[in-house]
């Protein structure tokens, strides 16, 4: 769905939808270029857990491979007001969010739901009493490697992403478990589900 399309009926709920509903699961967070994603729809294609597709007010990016659906601005303020979404994040100049219904779908699934977050939304998010059966972990990839792969995206190692990668790392490297993401991604995969402890998470 591109900028400006209507909101998609999957996440449409009625009211506001039972957020305490939502009993637990992973958050993977990190920087840019740390491959949250990328891990993410390698542990949903295993059946490890169950990938929750996003929504963001950016435009579509070639390395999404349908883990976001786009809204503009206007309609991700109603659908944040009418109390839709489970977790809000602001990253750079966009937001990001999660249904509930999407991680009430991915529970379904009988798997963790998984979440990919900002540090600072995912900082937030876990440090709630209420998301204490919640396992989170902080992917990394030494600054080379992190530069290499923005420069794929055609995103440049300026000062101000050199600045936002310190503020991530602060905001959770220093208060979850680090995996580093700069080997193979089935090395990274392993040291995830076991900082996690699947398949216990969730049940």
């Amino acid at each position: 769905m591109l900028p400006g399309a209507s909101v998609p009926d999957s996440a449409r709920g009625e009211g506001r939808p039972p957020a305490e509903a939502v009993a637990g699961g992973i958050v993977l967070t990190g920087t840019r270029g740390a491959g949250k994603s990328t891990v993410a729809r390698e542990l949903d294609a295993a059946g490890t857990g169950a990938n929750v597709r996003s929504v963001t007010t950016r435009g579509p990016r070639g390395d999404d491979a349908g883990h976001y659906d786009y809204l503009t601005a206007t309609a991700f303020d109603e659908e944040a007001e009418a109390g839709r979404f489970l977790v809000v994040a602001r990253y750079g100049e966009h937001s990001y969010a999660v249904y509930v219904q999407e991680v009430l779908r991915g529970s379904a699934a009988g798997v963790p739901p998984i979440l990919t977050l900002t540090p600072s939304a995912a900082a937030t998010f876990l440090g709630s009493e209420a998301r204490l059966a919640w396992r989170g972990v902080y992917l990394d990839a030494p600054d080379g490697v992190l530069d290499a792969r923005l420069a794929a995206r055609g995103i440049a190692a300026d000062p101000g992403t050199l600045a936002q990668r310190v503020v991530d790392r602060s905001g959770g490297a220093e208060i979850l478990p680090v995996v580093m993401n700069d080997r193979s991604l089935e090395e990274a995969v392993a040291a995830v589900v076991a900082a996690v402890g699947f398949p216990e998470v969730g049940t």
